[in-house]
């Protein structure tokens, strides 16, 4: 039967549109890809178009495993979703796959994208687990402190603003990821510095608005 997808589990792959679809080479390495198509199909299966996927779809006609995560890298929590993959490239499931997205979101079946798709993979779930970042291990820290974090620090990075240059020029974001995970450097504490750095540059801005005058 495997697992069955939850309300929450659904909500987070419709919502966040994006996965990291995890294979296996015939040489025993790992294929990881992201898949822009990811969506439910049902309580116990997730699907995903094949538009640009040589490496995933060879992997999963030799070995159907599959791992599949999705993350809210606003919220840092999200799930990883275990099974196997069918690749479905024509018949019955294949339209009834395709009538599926075309009432959806999905960008790749629309107009003249409609002809760029080869196949879709559907994942029977075996196991599904939440993925949670260690940040939530502090018991100061909410959410909503994080989401408050990522979305001002996504914001100045897509805007090009100095204070991602700042940020990442500030030792402190230079410590080695595992001094990060063991708590020397967390979320609240890189708010923080961030929120200084912000104060101290406009109160030099400031100053030098004042000598001019």
């Amino acid at each position: 039967m495997g697992a069955k997808l939850t309300a929450d589990m659904k909500r987070v792959v419709v919502e966040q549109r994006l996965a990291f679809v995890a294979t296996v080479c015939p040489d025993g390495t790992p294929n990881l890809s992201p898949k822009g198509t990811i969506s439910v199909w049902d309580d116990n299966h997730l699907v995903f178009a094949d538009i640009r996927s040589p490496g995933t779809i060879t992997n999963l006609r030799k070995n159907p495993a599959v791992e599949i995560n999705v993350v809210d890298p606003f919220a840092r929590k999200g799930y990883r979703f275990k099974g196997t993959g069918e690749v479905i490239v024509d018949g019955e499931l294949f339209q009834q796959i395709m009538n599926f997205y075309r009432g959806r979101w999905v960008d790749a079946v629309r107009s003249k994208s409609e002809a760029r798709i080869r196949g879709f993979v559907l994942v029977k779930v075996e196991s599904a687990l939440p993925l949670t970042s260690p940040a939530y291990d502090h018991t100061s820290v909410d959410e909503q402190s994080i989401r408050k974090h990522w979305i001002s620090y996504f914001a100045a990075l897509n805007e090009g603003s100095s204070d991602y240059r700042r940020r990442e020029s500030f030792p402190f974001f230079n410590f080695p990821l595992e001094s990060r995970r063991n708590g020397m450097v967390d979320t609240v504490v890189e708010a923080l510095i961030l929120d200084l750095l912000e104060w101290v540059t406009k109160r030099e801005r400031d100053r030098t608005y004042e000598e001019v005058m």
